[in-house]
């Protein structure tokens, strides 16, 4: 039973670290593409349906930028171009934004208060 519990409160802050991150990336405080990213790593320190459409949504932005380097773009810039790579993701957190911002507004609002 103190597992079970254990596991609940775990899940519980796991969840409320997602609504922080998902609010941050709504006021503009972290990218849409590093908060899903964030998010994307959360999800997979907890066991949750994988059918939360929210989730989901955040997981793709993630999986369809992951070849982007968000903390250090200079770092890999020997075989590209560095203002192509700063276009490529400015173009992808336009993107990410459109597809995500309902999914965070929601992830906010559900785990918020958990």
């Amino acid at each position: 039973m103190s597992q079970h519990l254990f596991d609940e409160e775990y899940v519980n802050l796991v969840r409320r670290q997602i609504a922080s991150v998902a609010k941050a990336m709504l006021a503009n405080e972290i990218s849409f593409l590093l908060g899903a990213r964030k998010i994307s790593l959360l999800r997979h320190t907890i066991s949750m349906e994988n059918d939360d459409v929210d989730l989901l949504t955040l997981i793709t932005i993630d999986a369809e930028t992951e070849h982007l380097p968000l903390e250090k773009p200079d770092k890999y810039s020997k075989n590209r171009n560095q203002a192509d790579i700063e276009a490529e993701i400015e173009a992808s957190e336009i993107w990410a934004r459109i597809f995500g911002e309902s999914a965070c507004e929601s992830l906010a609002r559900r785990f918020s208060y958990i």
